[in-house]
């Protein structure tokens, strides 16, 4: 089964194991890594198009489980000893999705990446190794170069726009968490009752905000089915 979400996969037992769907990285540590590995995949302009590290991300508050239901594993580098095998699938990164979302069918995926040089930069205990990489088009496509850089923009540009959309809510809850603090701090004398009467008209105009740019009564994966 091909992987497209890149990092290590596993797969079933009773099923055959296709080559990785990507670009196949090897990196050798010679004792365990002290600290965070990354590994950033740079474009042609040298701008930073998808990063990796060895410190798995943790989703709060998230309705699903962190790891898939499948046997593929985060994208997370291995620190130990030794040599390890590691595939960009490709794509770009992803924008900084809000952990509660439900997607259906899975989240969305990052734009493939154009044929093209890239460099895979790893950087271990402070230093950084870089190897090239040359993207090619598959043979099987037909469609000309200029049109797969005009989807390409395409693509860029929607991603802004739901990044966009779910940093507006990371900055609500920002919010939100930060008057609930001021709350907890205020007295019952007559300015800390104006001043919570403020906090609670700002919640009401901030809801029904958050609540247009994103689904904020569903708490399982199965709750659109309602």
């Amino acid at each position: 089964e091909a992987n497209d979400g890149g990092g290590g996969a596993g797969r079933s037992g009773f099923a055959g194991e296709n080559p990785p769907n990507g670009a196949i990285l090897y990196y050798r540590l010679k004792n365990k890594a002290e600290g965070e590995i990354t590994l950033e995949i740079l474009d042609g302009k040298n701008e930073v198009i998808r990063k990796y590290s060895s410190v798995e991300k943790k989703v709060e508050g998230g309705p699903l489980p962190e790891r898939p239901w499948r046997e593929s594993r985060p994208d997370v580098l291995p620190t130990e000893p030794g040599m390890h095998r590691f595939v960009w699938n490709l794509r770009y990164d992803l924008p900084d999705f809000v952990p509660t979302v439900i997607w259906d069918m899975g989240p969305p995926v990052g734009p493939l990446a154009l044929p093209g040089k890239y460099t895979a930069r790893l950087t271990v205990g402070g230093k950084s190794y870089s190897a090239p990489i040359e993207v090619v088009m598959d043979p099987r496509v037909t469609t000309p170069l200029p049109d797969l850089q005009k989807q390409m923009a395409l693509q860029l540009d929607l991603r802004k726009l739901i990044g966009d959309v779910h940093g507006g809510v990371h900055e609500i809850r920002d919010v939100r968490s930060q008057l609930a603090d001021v709350h907890k701090r205020l007295g019952k004398d007559k300015a800390s009752a104006e001043i919570a009467a403020a906090v609670k008209d700002i919640e009401a105009k901030m809801a029904p905000i958050e609540a247009q740019l994103i689904e904020v009564l569903a708490k399982s994966s199965q709750d659109m089915c309602n």
